[in-house]
Parts: C-alpha cells; structure tokens; sequence
C-alpha cells in the first residue's frame, strides 16, 4: 500500500458510519505519508454531513462526469464483495486490489486482503494497522475511525465488542477522537 502514489479507496453501497469513518481515518493517513487519495462510493451520501471532510468523497454525481480513472492501487474498505462498491468497480482501475474488511462472508476478491470477522468494524482493522506500522494519527484521523467503531458496535453494545474494541476506542481518544461530536 505503501509504495502506491495514487490511491482510490472504495466503500460499499448506502456508506454507514464504518464505511465512511474507515476511508475517511485511512485516506487522512494516507495522506499524511505523502499519498494522492481519493474516496468513491456509487451512491448520494446520507447523513453524517456534519463531517467536512464527506463533501470531498467522489459519489455518483462523480463518477457520471467520468469514463475511467486510473490509480496505482484501489483499496476496497468493509465489502465482502466486488459488487458491493456498485459503479466504481468499472470507473476505477489500479493495477493493485486490496479489500480490508471484518465480515466473515468477505469472497477474498482482491489481489491482497486483510480480513479480520473478529473485528468490530473495518475502523478497528485501521485502527490496528495504524498502531502497528506507528502510522501518524491525529484529532481527525482519530474520530472518523472513533465513528466507524462506534456505529458498528452499537455505542459498544454489540456482541461484536471485545476487550481489543474498547482498547482500541480508548486509543483513538487518547489521540484526540471527539466522542460527542460522534454521539451528538
């Protein structure tokens, strides 16, 4: 993922907080390092317009305006499946697929993937692949993915929610996450 300058980075169908909260906590890493990112969804944003940063993610409006766009690597977040990002799949080309994903049904149709059905949310694969690779993380950075693991967990009341989920909520606040902007 690293060595890729241009970056699309897809989501599925009708985005939820995971969704969003993951392209939008990846993309600011990614472009924290240096890395041209770009985030498509095939379908009109609802909700979460509170977050800035949404107006910039290319939606269907977009990608109508285009025939292709070629990057070096598109990165597919919380999709088990190709047809889940609509459209995009033919408007995007990279040479390069990877799909990062918690859902157990994920049919591995990228060339590299990193699948975690423990996961509460895509967001806390993020979440620990920042902390791994010591990735920048900052206020923003911090509370989309904090987003991503709270819609997905249900305010970590879900079964999904483990010791790690929580470990890893608190680091993203730690790190300046906005819990009531979120909750608000």
């Amino acid at each position: 993922m690293l060595g890729a300058d241009r970056i699309a980075i897809a989501v599925h169908l009708s985005p939820d907080g995971d969704a969003l909260g993951s392209s939008l906590g990846l993309a600011g890493v990614l472009s924290k390092l240096g890395k041209d990112v770009t985030i498509f969804v095939d379908d009109i944003i609802k909700g979460f317009k509170f977050l800035p940063e949404v107006a910039a993610i290319k939606t269907v409006r977009d990608l109508d305006a285009f025939d292709r766009a070629d990057f070096d690597l598109l990165c597919v977040l919380d999709c088990s499946t190709l047809a889940r990002i609509g459209r995009v799949k033919n408007k995007v080309k990279a040479p390069l697929t990877v799909n990062i994903d918690h859902h157990i049904s994920n049919e591995g149709f990228t060339d590299y993937a990193y699948i975690d059905g423990y996961a509460a949310a895509t967001a806390e694969i993020i979440v620990d692949l920042l902390r791994v690779m010591q990735w920048p993380v900052d206020e923003r950075i911090a509370t989309f993915l904090y987003m991503g693991l709270v819609t997905d967990s249900g305010s970590f009341s879900f079964s999904c929610t483990r010791g790690a989920t929580l470990q890893n909520a608190a680091f993203l606040v730690e790190h300046g996450a906005q819990p009531s902007l979120i909750h608000d």
